[in-house]
């Protein structure tokens, strides 16, 4: 088994690296396209997982709990890349996105083909019933880190080109010009919930794994 998250682990991190090496040899901004939160969670996979491709080919145990922590935690903020962008940004997005091609191969890249690699490694590698109940609450300190990052980012003047508009928000949702400061808050608030909803199921798929796990054991044994 090890062996195969070797190499399962070796294929999500050249996935990443190359989502996001397209993603920033095809747009003329670097700071703006850092700036989206689907480059960082990717980002974030990419470093995190090629520390823990470096302990596995090393054979050095990574599994300590606050390791575990920022590994859930980076799961569900790669997962929440790929559901909102599907459900939510995606059907709202029109033809002039600028470099970014919807259905593109950088598109592949970092909203479908990393989230899901991502996942899929928690179910088939991770062992099961380590997890924290108190999880999902970490989990949450990746979404308000990057409203803060994006706070500072236009406050040095940073700003979102999208074909020939310019705003000062990334996705729609954030724009305080157009729903409000009240209407930017029930969005923020939805998001967080999906933050917690998620790690909540992981953490209940993460028992009911292990107790099937247990299960099995038992009618072998």
């Amino acid at each position: 088994m090890k062996r195969y998250s070797l190499i399962y682990k070796s294929i999500l991190v050249l996935a990443a690296l190359t989502g996001l090496i397209i993603q920033f040899s095809t747009s003329p901004r670097f700071f703006q396209t850092f700036s989206y939160y689907t480059v960082q969670s990717n980002l974030w996979v990419l470093v995190f997982f090629g520390v823990l491709l470096w302990f596995e080919i090393k054979k050095r145990p990574w599994d300590y709990p606050w390791i575990r922590l920022f590994k859930t935690m980076f799961t569900i903020g790669i997962l929440v890349t790929f559901l909102v962008y599907h459900f939510l940004l995606r059907p709202s997005l029109g033809t002039d996105t600028g470099s970014f091609v919807v259905g593109g191969v950088n598109d592949l890249f970092v909203h479908y083909i990393v989230p899901l690699m991502t996942l899929l490694d928690y179910i088939l590698f991770d062992p099961k019933g380590k997890m924290k109940w108190y999880s999902p609450l970490f989990n949450l300190i990746q979404p308000l880190d990057y409203v803060f990052y994006l706070w500072i980012y236009n406050l040095f003047g940073g700003r979102f080109t999208f074909g020939s508009a310019t705003t000062n928000f990334p996705y729609f949702f954030l724009d305080i010009e157009r729903f409000g400061f009240w209407g930017v808050v029930q969005w923020s608030v939805l998001i967080l919930l999906l933050y917690l909803v998620l790690g909540f199921l992981l953490y209940f798929i993460d028992g009911l794994i292990l107790y099937f796990q247990i299960k099995q054991n038992e009618r072998r044994g």
